[in-house]
């Protein structure tokens, strides 16, 4: 792998955690009143984000 494959790589794995960050930060409000969603979607969240990292 070259350089810039790796680090085209890397940033679009940033960008992906990025991303999840900023849905969670949004749906918090909703995730404090229903305590059992927040850990369905973090699981959600994770399968869909190992499939695309590996």
């Amino acid at each position: 792998m070259t350089l810039k494959s790796i680090l085209k790589s890397l940033l679009r794995r940033v960008v992906f955690a990025l991303a999840i960050g900023a849905l969670l930060f949004a749906i918090q409000p909703l995730v404090t009143r229903v305590p059992w969603l927040h850990a369905t979607i973090v699981i959600l969240l994770f399968l869909f984000a190992w499939e695309y990292i590996v």
